[in-house]
C-alpha cells in the first residue's frame, strides 16, 4: 500500500514479502577447501526499498523494487525472489505491473533470483528493467527484460543475459554480504527511444582461495544498449 493525498492505495497482483539477509543464492567452481569455500556464501538482498528511483513519462509514474516470495506468514518462508515493477497514474491509481520471476525457484535448485531492478521508459512506453540475476548453479549476472508499450498488459520479454558472472563473490563489512543496492537504467537522450541499463556481476577474485568471505571477491560493472525498434518516437 502506499499513501497519498490521504488515500491508501494496494497494489494489486498477489502480495509479497520484505526481503532482508543474506538470502541470494551463488556457487563456487573449485575444490571445496582449496580454492572455495566449504559452505559458499549467499548474498544479501537488502530490502523492499526502491533504491533505483522512479521515472515519470508520458503522465505515469513508473518503479522496480525487489520482492520475496511467496509472501512469507506464519510458518511460511519465502523460496525466492523477483524483480516487480509497477505502473501509476499520477493519482496514485494502478496502471499495470509484473514481475520477472522463476516460480519454482529455490535456493538450490538452479531457479534464477531477480533483485536489484531498475526501469526506464522511453516516448513509445517502451520499458527497459535491468537487474541482477541469482542462482545456486552460477556466478551473479547482469541483465534485462524488455516490453513494447504495444505488449501485452503486465508482461515482459525473456530475460536476456548480457554479462556472466566470473567468480564466487563474498565482502562483509559488518552488514552482510552486501551487493551492489542500486542499479540504473536510462532513456538514450539523442533518440528518445533507445535505452541502457548498467548492472552489476561478480567478478574473478583476485586470490582464489577456501576462505567464506574475503576480500579477495570483486564485483563489476556492464552497460548494454537495447533499441527496441519500435515506430520513430513521436518529437518532445
Amino acid at each position: 500500500s502506499m499513501p497519498l493525498d490521504g488515500t491508501s492505495k494496494t497494489r494489486p497482483g498477489g502480495a509479497w514479502t520484505n526481503p532482508s539477509g543474506d538470502i541470494l543464492p551463488q556457487t563456487c567452481v573449485g575444490t571445496p577447501g582449496t580454492t572455495c569455500p566449504t559452505t559458499p556464501r549467499f548474498i544479501e538482498s537488502t530490502d523492499i526499498r526502491i533504491a533505483a528511483g522512479v521515472v515519470f513519462r508520458n503522465g505515469n509514474i513508473w518503479y522496480a523494487q525487489t520482492v520475496a516470495l511467496p509472501a512469507g506468514g506464519l510458518g511460511q518462508a519465502s523460496t525466492h525472489t523477483a524483480a516487480q515493477w509497477t505502473r501509476i497514474d499520477a493519482s496514485g491509481n494502478f496502471v499495470d505491473g509484473g514481475r520477472v520471476e522463476d516460480p519454482a525457484a529455490t535456493s538450490s535448485n538452479g531457479g534464477e533470483w531477480y533483485a536489484f531492478p531498475s526501469i526506464a521508459v522511453n516516448a513509445n512506453n517502451d520499458a527497459l528493467l535491468g537487474f541482477s540475476s541469482f542462482a545456486s548453479n552460477h556466478f551473479v549476472r547482469a541483465g534485462y527484460t524488455l516490453r513494447l508499450g504495444t505488449d501485452a498488459a503486465g508482461t515482459m520479454r525473456d530475460p536476456v543475459i548480457f554479462k556472466e558472472g566470473e567468480d564466487y563473490y563474498s565482502k562483509d563489512y559488518g552488514n552482510g554480504n552486501r551487493w551492489g543496492d542500486y542499479s540504473h537504467t536510462v532513456v538514450d537522450p539523442t533518440n528518445d527511444s533507445d535505452m541502457w541499463t548498467i548492472q552489476e556481476y561478480a567478478g574473478t577474485r583476485t586470490v582464489k582461495d577456501s576462505q567464506q568471505t574475503t576480500n579477495n571477491s570483486q564485483w563489476g560493472t556492464w552497460w548494454a544498449k537495447v533499441s527496441p525498434g519500435g515506430p520513430p518516437p513521436t518529437p518532445p
